[in-house]
């Protein structure tokens, strides 16, 4: 049996459509109260409808990948602080020098996040939410 390129594209694209849906199964199960503030709106999370749940897990995806991020969970715990932080979370200097840390695979640097950032560090950066960097909104 042959699998040609075009087929694996597909098997591909499949598998990303599912890990998406899942993110969003997750995040609709674990989180459906919470407030996402978008340009010109907030929603609870429960209220934002398919579409625009995917394009916000796929941006997030996306911006994970960008760091070299490659496991399925830590992808998801990178969309998941974005969505209960903020969605530009990674713009702050000290989660960028984490994420960023080259001396650590990238798939650890999630969890390490978590355990170096202050609470203080947390909340400055709650504070600076910015609505636009669901930048696929503003495209």
């Amino acid at each position: 049996m042959l699998i040609r390129p075009q087929q694996f594209e597909v098997f591909d694209s499949l598998a990303e459509t599912a890990f998406e849906t899942r993110i969003m199964e997750y995040l609709r199960a674990e989180q459906r109260e919470l407030q996402v503030h978008l340009p010109g709106e907030t929603l609870m999370l429960g209220q934002i409808d398919d579409r625009t749940l995917r394009e916000m897990v796929r941006h997030g995806i996306e911006r994970a990948r960008s760091y070299g991020i490659t496991w399925e969970s830590t992808l998801t715990s990178f969309v998941a602080i974005m969505f209960l932080v903020a969605p530009g979370f990674d713009e702050n200097s000290h989660v960028k020098q984490v994420l960023g840390n080259q001396e650590m695979a990238a798939d650890l640097r999630v969890d390490e996040l978590l355990s170096v950032i202050s609470e203080d560090t947390w909340a400055e950066v709650k504070r600076g939410y910015d609505v636009n960097a669901w930048s696929w909104r503003t495209v």
